[in-house]
């Protein structure tokens, strides 16, 4: 029955009938697990509650103040900036038609400066903020170029796949790691020093494999008219005030580790809400905008998702996952290679939040009842990133992404998005692991 509610409620996030936000069927599902709580069915307690909300509530508000950031940063023009100097260091020297003032840039530099862009906005700023901002500004670069629709559609999906492969370096990289750090109390340097060379790795494989995929598709150059380059509204003091206090914004999260400080969201919020202000002083009436766009609606989704996932935890499906993790000790190093697939399969077909708590709640219990290897936990995590991309549905990036293409008119087909996932994902993922062991 509980597992019938988990399908039930996951079906409804993704089809969203009515338009209905997607915490309305999370609050609903989490209302009739507690409810077949009070019948007997499921042992809940009021400390279970609270222990989810603990686990919650500083993950979802993180996030939300790191979005806050990135929109305040897109208003004011901080990504335009950074577009167009990329454009501006891909321009091929001394190829300039004078005659209709066209100027040429290589696409592959153009392409891996855009790849280096998209993955330090994912590191910095979340899979989910970084998909939500680029996706715009590559539009608007395709926009002012010229190109095929091929080209354009296989770029999309480089910078889609990337906004998530890249997601592990840091614990506010990712909404699942932001959960996992939490809950394992993981510190955010020893976490970074761990997802240093896995997350290289992941970056380093998805960009050529990309390029391997792609490269009778993608033309060696691009044209582009020289007045239609990208109109940055930042002026160049401004961008690196702001650049200065992103660099401040990681340091005081490493601050905040050395004195203890466990609740990373009181940190970023006061670095939203410094933002907020510069973009109230550049642009007053996008201020509202940005509150308006705020994900809030974050904290109810995950604190009502996760009531299901205990739920299920408790239902049995906890001890089955701990068995499992017990009976591949005995394949050695190839163990975090089946978590990672495990984990991966999970996440494609049920979507990564949901598969990175039941992970996190049983790989718990297998460290207190078995010790294991820590190794188990991270390829776990980088299976909840990468693998889930193997399916439109398997996170919340992946369909935000999808989202905002319909909304621009650009549609990619499931079987173009399988083709395309299926070649990258796996391969990434085990490259990543790899990177695991050689740490």
């Amino acid at each position: 029955m509980i597992f019938a509610i988990f399908l039930i409620s996951l079906i409804f996030i993704f089809w969203r009938p009515f338009q209905l936000p997607i915490w309305v069927f999370s609050t609903l599902g989490a209302i009739c697990v507690i409810l077949f709580g009070v019948l007997g069915i499921i042992n809940f307690h009021s400390n279970d509650i609270w222990t989810i909300f603990s686990i919650v509530w500083d993950s979802s508000l993180s996030l939300i103040g790191l979005i806050i950031i990135t929109f305040c940063l897109e208003s004011i023009g901080f990504f335009d900036y950074i577009a167009q100097h990329i454009i501006m260091l891909s321009l091929k020297k001394n190829k300039k038609n004078n005659m209709n003032n066209t100027l040429t840039l290589n696409t592959y530099k153009l392409l891996i400066l855009l790849f280096i862009f998209t993955s330090l906005m994912s590191a910095i700023f979340s899979n989910d903020g970084a998909i939500l901002i680029l996706t715009p500004v590559i539009l608007a670069i395709f926009a002012k170029i010229e190109h095929s629709t091929k080209t354009l559609i296989a770029t999309l999906l480089g910078v889609g796949f990337l906004c998530d492969s890249a997601s592990n370096a840091l614990v506010i990289s990712n909404l699942t790691n932001i959960l996992t750090a939490r809950y394992f109390h993981i510190q955010f340097s020893e976490f970074a020093q761990v997802m240093f060379l896995p997350n290289l790795l992941s970056i380093l494989s998805s960009i050529i494999l990309f390029f391997i995929i792609f490269w009778k598709v993608l033309p060696k150059e691009f044209n582009i008219k020289s007045y239609s380059m990208l109109d940055a509204k930042i002026s160049q003091t401004l961008f690196l005030f702001c650049l200065i206090l992103l660099v401040c914004f990681i340091f005081t999260l490493l601050w905040a580790e050395s004195l203890k400080f466990e609740t990373s969201s009181f940190g970023i919020l006061i670095f939203a809400f410094i933002f907020m202000f510069i973009a109230y002083f550049k642009h007053k009436n996008h201020l509202f905008a940005i509150i308006k766009n705020a994900p809030f609606s974050v904290l109810v989704f995950s604190f009502g998702l996760y009531i299901i996932v205990f739920a299920l935890h408790k239902d049995g499906l906890g001890e089955v996952l701990t068995a499992f993790y017990v009976q591949i000790e005995s394949y050695g190093e190839f163990a975090p290679f089946i978590v990672g697939l495990l984990s991966s399969v999970g996440s494609a077909f049920f979507n990564n939040l949901p598969m990175v708590m039941l992970g996190d709640l049983s790989l718990k219990q297998y460290f207190m009842d078995y010790g294991g290897s820590e190794n188990f936990l991270y390829a776990h995590l980088l299976a909840c990133n990468i693998g889930a991309k193997l399916t439109p549905i398997g996170s919340l990036a992946t369909l935000l992404w999808l989202m905002v293409l319909a909304d621009r008119g650009i549609k990619i087909s499931f079987l173009s998005y399988l083709k395309f996932s299926f070649i990258i994902a796996l391969p990434t993922l085990f490259i990543a692991i790899l990177g695991l062991g050689l740490k």
